[in-house]
């Protein structure tokens, strides 16, 4: 049995309606969603669910592959806005409207409508560059049409010895402080810009969570711009994403994730007792740099993450997790934000240098 149905928060709510422009979603249509009459404004708005909140309902049987559960299947990913009419062709349809149909159809109109609407404010960035030399947040700001940002800006790459405990508290305040900024301006979106330190970006996002609207920019060093989602006229490479585990009945579980680069066993071995221990690997087919730049493909290793581990979670109730990545900025920080702090152990979180003996130090656990 479902749980009941769970209302989206103000600024989810207003997310939604201004990624959808106010008018449908479906292709062709484009009709007003809200109208006024004679003095009356009408709401003629469906928000239609991709998969089905019920397993019972239109599509509600493919949650799990999709990644979803029942703490959001109701969020603003799994919603649509139709019009009443294209909600009942959609819903009594399932084989012509699949989840990748629909989910397709709900990317391509909410990047239209975000060509049309590049004046509208209606965010807040945090900008967390703990790498290089700092960029002009200003400058940012002003460029991706933002009402403010929060800035950690602090070169640690060339630090022997980096205070983790205290750029964690730091972490803390920056989030703190962009809480303060959604309060003032409501129904803001928060846009992240990281290049940091990676135990630095997991911790960051298991502070926002996936329960607010949040998109996560990554640094192109090819075209040297911060990315979001993929350009239409590029054809994306298949990832050949893979999860293999390794269950030997332990109350640890270790988890890596090489997508810029393979994470080596004997290399977390140093660190860890990994013989022993339950191991998760999430592998990618020939790892590179630029592997993953996309939130379409962050999404994906996300799904497949969180998916995976939480799985594994509820199965063998570990007592602790170890955690070892070797991937890009953006994944991290939603990596992190897959950490549920109620349903999961404490995730140890570890800083890779191929010069350090051992080359993986653990930092701290969230």
């Amino acid at each position: 049995m479902s749980k009941p149905r769970k209302n989206l928060k103000a600024a989810e709510e207003n997310f939604l309606w201004v990624s959808s422009g106010g008018i449908c979603a479906f292709d062709g249509c484009h009709q007003p969603l809200v109208f006024d009459d004679i003095g009356t404004i009408v709401n003629v708005a469906d928000k239609a669910h991709v998969i089905a909140h019920s397993t019972d309902g239109p599509r509600g049987d493919e949650r799990e592959k999709y990644g979803l559960s029942e703490d959001d299947i109701d969020s603003h990913k799994n919603l649509i806005l139709f019009c009443k009419i294209h909600h009942k062709i959609v819903d009594a349809n399932e084989e012509k409207y699949t989840p990748d149909t629909l989910f397709e159809m709900k990317r391509k109109h909410e990047a239209w409508v975000r060509t049309r609407l590049q004046e509208v404010q209606n965010s807040i960035a945090i900008i967390h560059k703990t790498m290089g030399p700092p960029v002009d947040h200003i400058t940012l700001a002003s460029k991706h049409k933002m009402l403010g940002s929060v800035s950690l800006q602090e070169r640690l790459d060339a630090s022997t010895d980096i205070p983790w405990d205290q750029i964690k508290d730091k972490n803390i305040l920056k989030y703190r402080e962009t809480l303060d900024l959604m309060k003032k301006y409501e129904g803001t979106v928060i846009d992240v810009f990281p290049l940091s330190q990676i135990p630095l970006l997991i911790h960051l996002g298991s502070l926002i969570t996936d329960t607010i609207p949040v998109n996560i920019y990554q640094y192109d060093r090819s075209i040297q711009e911060w990315v979001l989602g993929s350009p239409e006229n590029i054809l994306l490479e298949e990832l050949g994403l893979k999860a293999n585990k390794t269950i030997k009945g332990s109350k640890i579980l270790i988890v890596s994730i090489g997508i810029t680069s393979k994470i080596e066993s004997d290399d977390i071995i140093d660190v860890v007792n990994l013989e022993e221990s339950d191991f998760l690997e999430i592998t990618v087919e020939e790892p590179k740099v630029d592997k993953v730049i996309f939130s379409e493909q962050v999404a994906k290793v996300k799904s497949c993450f969180k998916r995976n581990v939480e799985e594994l979670i509820q199965k063998k109730r570990y007592n602790e997790i170890h955690l070892f990545y070797a991937g890009p900025a953006g994944l991290a920080v939603e990596i992190g934000r897959s950490v549920n702090a109620n349903m999961w152990p404490h995730v140890n979180l570890y800083h890779f240098r191929y010069r350090n003996q051992p080359k993986h130090e653990r930092t701290f656990s969230i």
